[in-house]
Formats: structure tokens, C-alpha cells, sequence
């Protein structure tokens, strides 16, 4: 028998290693495309932008942009670019912002790729009896303290050259609620976005299967 949940929150990151360093991203004929680029895309004003020479390997170039209540930020390295999206409000949303991103990106090659989503879940029913169904080994000494527990799992797929890290535990923001994690980690990396993308959904699906949780939206 599946335990019903309820997504309350959100939170999603994307980070690229590059194969290489862009340090032709330096000059200029290629640095003002590439802005005029993300200025389009993303529906930005140049007050959106800042340069960072500071951190040119992992946020020279930076840009947020909020759609209440979901938020975008994303730092731009000439050896790595991450984005995360919190709170998007559905799917759309997602594939919008990171298929924009994917174009950006679609003349690199990539070392490897991370895709990590993160959910604060309301349960159908008590989150410490699901959690203690998942693990219920306690060491004999903390049963004295013992109030809850939680499971983190590593799969591989060699196939893919894919690793993935599951964690599920109590919610810290949701009460009486459970936070799951799954971070896809393609190194080295051998496909881009879309397949990246593709591959992560078919593994989401077994995962909430082993797991034993099906998801269901708010109502309203």
C-alpha cells in the first residue's frame, strides 16, 4: 500500500561542469551576444545582471528574476553555470526557465551534469510510522531519545554513467511532514539537457515506487 503526499514546497538546482574553461566568453564579441541572450530569454533589464570578477569560475556572470512566488537564480562561471528554482508553481514552469537555460548552454560540452529536486511533502498519515517502515533499526543505545528517523539510498546506473542519492527525513518546514531529495549526478557526463532530463523522470518513477509514496496535488 502506497502513503498518499501532498507537494507543499519545491526547491529544484541544476549545476553543468564544463569540459573545458570558456575563457572566450571573455572577449567581448562573445560576451554581448551571450547577455543579449540571456536579456531576451528570461524577459530581464540590465539592472538584473551583475559581474562578479571575483568568482569568474562559478558566478561572473549572475541573474535572478522573481515570478511571485517562484524564483530563479542563476550563477554563470566561465568552468560552471548552476540555477536553482524555488517554489515553481507547476511543471511548465520548470521546462521553461531550464529549457532557456539548456539553450544557453547548447555550444558546451559538459563534464557532468546535476539535477537535484527537493520536495517538503504533506503525508496521509503519521510521518514517523512511514519513516520507521522504511527503517526500523534503531541502535539500542539512542532508543532512550529516540523521536525519529529517515533513509538515504545510492543508486548507480553504469549505463548512464549515472549516480543517484535519495534522501528521505522528517520535514523541517512542513510539520508533521517529510522532506524527500533526489539529486541525479551524470559524470561523466554523456548526454545533453533533454535526455539528461528524460532519464532522471524514468528513475524519479522507481524511485517513489521503492519507496512507496504517490504523489498528489493540492486542491484548489
Amino acid at each position: 500500500m502506497k502513503t498518499v503526499v501532498i507537494p507543499e514546497i519545491v526547491d529544484l538546482k541544476y549545476r553543468v561542469i564544463f569540459a573545458e574553461p570558456q575563457l572566450d566568453l571573455i572577449r567581448e564579441d562573445r560576451r554581448i551576444p551571450l547577455i543579449k541572450k540571456i536579456i531576451e530569454s528570461f524577459g530581464l533589464s540590465i539592472n538584473n545582471i551583475k559581474f562578479n570578477d571575483a568568482s569568474p569560475s562559478n558566478d561572473w556572470i549572475h541573474f535572478s528574476k522573481l515570478d511571485d512566488p517562484t524564483f530563479l537564480n542563476v550563477s554563470f562561471g566561465l568552468e560552471q553555470l548552476e540555477a536553482w528554482l524555488q517554489r515553481p508553481q507547476k511543471e511548465e514552469q520548470v521546462l521553461a526557465n531550464y529549457g532557456k537555460l539548456a539553450l544557453l548552454l547548447k555550444d558546451i560540452k559538459f563534464a557532468s551534469q546535476t539535477m537535484m529536486i527537493q520536495w517538503h511533502l504533506k503525508i496521509d498519515g503519521d510521518n514517523l510510522t512511514y519513516l520507521k517502515s522504511l527503517n526500523p533499526n534503531i541502535p539500542e543505545s539512542f532508543k532512550e531519545f529516540f523521536h525519529g528517523n529517515g533513509v538515504s539510498y545510492t543508486l548507480k546506473i553504469p549505463e548512464h554513467n549515472l549516480t543517484i542519492f535519495v534522501t528521505v527525513v522528517e520535514s523541517l518546514y512542513t510539520e508533521d511532514g517529510l522532506f524527500l531529495s533526489i539529486e541525479n549526478e551524470f559524470s561523466p557526463n554523456k548526454y545533453f539537457f533533454d535526455e539528461s532530463l528524460k532519464i532522471a523522470r524514468h528513475f524519479h518513477d522507481i524511485i517513489l515506487e521503492g519507496v512507496g509514496l504517490e504523489f498528489r496535488a493540492q486542491e484548489g
